[in-house]
């Protein structure tokens, strides 16, 4: 699959490159911060200039610099996402981004501006001379030596902090960094710099303790990584252990312009490892990997949104930083019957309208304070016959509701951006999804919700809890079985 448009670099335009593969298909995608304000662009007022010519002293530096590369290089096509999709056509915009996991695998390079903070800088400049020179006394010799660029000096620059670019490096084929100092070279066989530094893990360009694992694999964010996980011969179950303990910690912590962006700037990885896998992908959740999946949790207490995101039991609901434990209980406690997800465009791995998820499992009402100053907290429930001591975390700041339910108005726990007055108590629902069991003791998980304000009947996710009970409390929790919809 090839994107719709590329920049002909020899005739200075954008073309149809449908056209083009008659001849050569071969073409380079650049990777670039847009900046704050990002005005050459394709739009629907001017693609039709923009197909027959593009003004070489109103093109930005970086993209001047990425055609001059392209050139050098000896290749005619070259791909932007601003040129080469129609910005304002939501249509055009969904379909163009829905491609992404084929646009950077099928490109024959990947240029990335690393060190630009926006087109204006451009990535080709005269370096300052870091060496110094040593003279031998008495002899018409020198030595020049210098610091280690990639240890001492390498920055990875503001480009890897953006949401966007995650994907476009990790479904590349082969990238050139050209970062402040030097140029970086990542392929699926190496990585490399100019200063011929120790590369294994780019821990510069990796926020090492997001890692949940320890073995290689699973400890560095690369783009042999996601080539590997997203094999056919690689086991399903592997590649979903890669999506939580790397790509969406990773992913969570980086930034986004527009924060509805949050699934679509994922969509490209989320197609391959959809293709891979053949599942169901649910708003950044896989069906076959629900047990664990649904078990994510912030860092810290997450920004409850100012729109609409994704349905409150995935993690692309809320702003911030997403976690899961190293190990997850694996005695599954719920049954799926039905999941939902309306798109909200035209690409199956992007934005969503609403989703809705359907499931039969144990649901245990308790009460629960709607302001906590610390983010993990415990909790006594007295139900099933004992106290119940439990461990719980908040996705976001919640507060009280009086909302319409099947049984009438009820009071229930809603998020919020703030955290509401200490004193109320509000209901809310311990839902159990997993659990572990040893000889007197069972290790249940499982996700706290509220009634919904907006959906009579439906509920919404609160937090995680976890706790340690008798394991005579097992036996009570059949009765306890209902079937809720969340969403």
């Amino acid at each position: 699959m090839l994107p719709k448009r590329v920049i002909d670099v020899d005739q200075l335009r954008v073309c149809d490159f449908n056209s083009a593969v008659a001849t050569n298909n071969s073409y380079i995608a650049l990777s670039h911060c847009w900046g704050s304000s990002q005005t050459y662009k394709a739009e629907k007022r001017s693609i039709e200039h923009r197909m027959k010519s593009l003004q070489w002293r109103d093109i930005p530096k970086t993209f001047q610099d990425a055609i001059l590369t392209t050139r050098s290089l000896g290749f005619r096509y070259l791909w932007i996402d601003s040129l080469c999709i129609i910005q304002d056509d939501e249509d055009d915009w969904a379909m163009e981004s829905s491609k992404m996991s084929h646009i950077y695998a099928n490109a024959i390079l990947t240029i990335a501006a690393a060190a630009a903070k926006d087109d204006t800088q451009g990535f080709l400049h005269s370096r300052d001379h870091i060496g110094t020179a040593i003279a031998f006394s008495g002899q018409n010799l020198a030595i020049k030596i210098r610091e280690d660029i990639h240890h001492n000096r390498a920055r990875p620059g503001p480009l890897v902090q953006r949401a966007w670019v995650f994907q476009e490096r990790l479904l590349s084929r082969r990238i050139l960094f050209y970062e402040e100092h030097e140029m970086v070279w990542e392929c699926r066989m190496a990585r490399m710099c100019e200063c011929s530094s120790h590369l294994d893990h780019s821990t510069y360009r990796v926020k090492m303790n997001d890692m949940l694992f320890d073995e290689p694999d699973y400890s560095t964010v690369s783009l042999l990584g996601a080539y590997k996980f997203t094999q056919t011969n690689r086991a399903d179950s592997e590649t979903y252990r890669w999506w939580r303990g790397v790509v969406t910690p990773q992913y969570s912590r980086l930034q986004l312009t527009k924060p509805t962006d949050r699934l679509p700037a994922l969509s490209g990885l989320a197609a391959a490892v959809q293709q891979k896998t053949q599942d169901k992908y649910l708003a950044g959740l896989w069906l076959s990997d629900l047990t664990r999946g649904l078990l994510w949790k912030p860092s810290t207490i997450a920004r409850f949104p100012d729109a609409y995101l994704a349905p409150s039991w995935s993690w692309a609901s809320v702003h911030g930083h997403i976690t899961y434990r190293k190990m997850g209980p694996s005695d599954v406690s719920f049954e799926v019957i039905d999941t939902r997800i309306e798109q909200a465009t035209v690409d199956p791995t992007g934005a969503v309208r609403c989703g809705e998820l359907k499931l039969r499992c144990p649901v245990i009402p308790a009460t629960l304070k709607a302001s906590t100053p610390q983010n993990w907290y415990s909790h006594v429930m007295y139900a099933l016959g004992a106290e119940l001591r439990t461990v719980l975390q908040l996705d976001t700041p919640i507060t009280h509701a009086n909302v319409e339910t099947l049984e009438g108005r009820k009071q229930t726990a809603v998020r919020s951006s703030e955290f509401a007055d200490p004193a109320q108590v509000c209901k809310v629902y311990f839902a159990l999804i997993a659990k572990e069991s040893s000889a007197d003791r069972v290790f249940p998980a499982g996700i706290i919700l509220g009634h919904s304000a907006s959906r009579i009947g439906m509920f919404e996710r609160l937090g995680t809890w976890e706790g340690v009970w008798p394991s005579t409390c097992v036996e009570h929790l059949q009765s306890l079985m209902v079937d809720i919809t969340i969403i």
